[in-house]
């Protein structure tokens, strides 16, 4: 009696266990959904129209006009950098992503959109920009968050083109000498590497874009890759800023990528 109470305590552990899986696996679904560059533009206008209407209310003092600029630069940078992708943006895009590669990556935007937020309370008293500010902080640790599970992904693409567990390689060694004492060779794993990028690139064009990296999603991940999952990684991948993912960096940022834990 007592091993079968033991067996039964047992299975419904494992069916609790189970279920929570299921329930954190769907939650993690939905939010690689939520459309953080959407939510994050329409703080970028938040941040420069809010602005004008304390002005227009109010009788601010000279810092507070010094502040209001530096928010409504950093509000034209955030829209810019958040607005969709086409021909009236995407210039301005990659010379702001050449120029400040940090906001290349999701978590060095979130980090820029945290520090703006923060001067969003330099004021004397409550007014509505602090409401844009407070959004944006929410959105920042949203993104910073989105930016780890990101990574994860990045990491199941890497481990999938080249046979390699991240846990293979270690944290602190040499990446060579580790592969090396892990019985790798690091030549097979950039060959890998590079034969994935050409048998994507199926125009010969030595480019690849969004339509690629949704295809190799469906095919390592087994699922579709969200916009923001796409985006967060071919942002990374695109090291040199021209709009599209070249060999040079595909190899250089996925064999760079186990060390990776922010995107």
């Amino acid at each position: 009696n007592n091993n079968n109470n033991n067996n039964n305590n047992n299975n419904n552990e494992n069916k609790a266990k189970t279920k929570l899986t299921q329930c954190q696996g769907f939650c993690v679904g939905i939010f690689y959904w939520i459309p953080l560059r959407n939510l994050c533009f329409f703080g970028g206008v938040a941040l420069f129209v809010l602005p004008i209407i304390d002005a227009r209310f109010s009788s601010p003092s000279f810092m507070q006009w010094i502040l209001s600029w530096y928010i409504w630069i950093f509000a034209v940078i955030t829209m810019f950098i958040e607005s969709p992708t086409w021909w009236l943006t995407k210039k301005a895009q990659l010379a702001i992503f050449f120029h400040a590669r940090f906001l290349r990556r999701t978590s060095g935007r979130a980090f820029f959109y945290f520090t703006t937020s923060i001067i969003t309370f330099a004021t004397e008293s409550v007014n509505a920009t602090m409401f844009a500010g407070i959004y944006m902080m929410i959105m920042s640790l949203m993104m910073f968050a989105f930016s780890i599970l990101a990574a994860k992904q990045l990491h199941i693409l890497y481990e999938y083109m080249s046979g390699v567990g991240i846990n293979d390689i270690g944290e602190h060694d040499d990446d060579n000498q580790s592969m090396m004492d892990q019985g790798h060779d690091m030549n097979d794993i950039e060959n890998k590497v590079g034969n994935k990028f050409d048998k994507l690139d199926q125009d010969g064009n030595k480019k690849l874009g969004a339509s690629a990296l949704y295809r190799f999603g469906e095919e390592a991940l087994k699922r579709k890759l969200s916009n923001a999952e796409r985006y967060t990684i071919q942002c990374y991948l695109d090291v040199s800023c021209m709009g599209f993912i070249n060999k040079r960096d595909w190899v250089v940022q996925f064999l760079a990528s186990p060390k990776v834990k922010f995107l």
